[in-house]
C-alpha cells in the first residue's frame, strides 16, 4: 500500500508516545507497568531455562540475580512511564494516585535496601 507506516515504525512511534508521556494513564500502569512486570518475569525465566538446557550452567545465585536485574529495570521504565502519563485521565485523583504509588514504591524500594545494611554502618 502506498503510504503505509511500516509496522516496526509504527511499533517505535507507539513506544516514543509512551515514554513522551502522551498514551492513557490505563495503558501505562496496567499494560506496561503491571502486565510487562509479568512478561518480563517470564521472559527471563524462559530464557534463562533455555540457556540452562542448551548447556550453560545456571546457578540458582545467577538466576536471581538476572531476574532481579531484569524486574528493577523494567520497574524503572514502566515508573517512568506511568509517571509521565498521568494526567492523561478523565479524573484528576487518577493522576495523583498514580504518582502516589509509584512514590510509594520508591520509598519502598530504597528503605527495604537500608533494613538490609547493618545499623553501625549507617552511622
Amino acid at each position: 500500500m502506498a503510504g503505509a507506516k511500516p509496522k516496526k515504525c509504527e511499533d517505535l512511534n507507539k513506544i516514543r508516545s509512551y515514554l513522551a508521556g502522551q498514551e492513557r494513564l490505563w495503558k501505562a500502569y496496567w499494560l506496561i507497568s503491571t502486565l510487562g512486570s509479568i512478561v518480563v518475569t517470564l521472559v527471563t525465566v524462559v530464557a534463562l531455562i533455555v540457556l540452562e538446557q542448551l548447556g550453560f550452567p545456571i546457578g540458582i545465585w545467577q538466576l536471581l540475580i538476572v531476574i532481579l536485574v531484569s524486574y528493577i529495570l523494567w520497574w524503572l521504565l514502566s515508573s517512568f512511564v506511568v509517571w509521565r502519563c498521568a494526567p492523561n485521565t478523565d479524573w484528576v485523583g487518577w493522576t495523583y494516585l498514580a504518582r502516589a504509588v509509584v512514590l510509594l514504591y520508591f520509598v519502598s524500594a530504597i528503605a527495604s535496601v537500608f533494613q538490609g545494611v547493618p545499623q553501625r554502618l549507617l552511622g
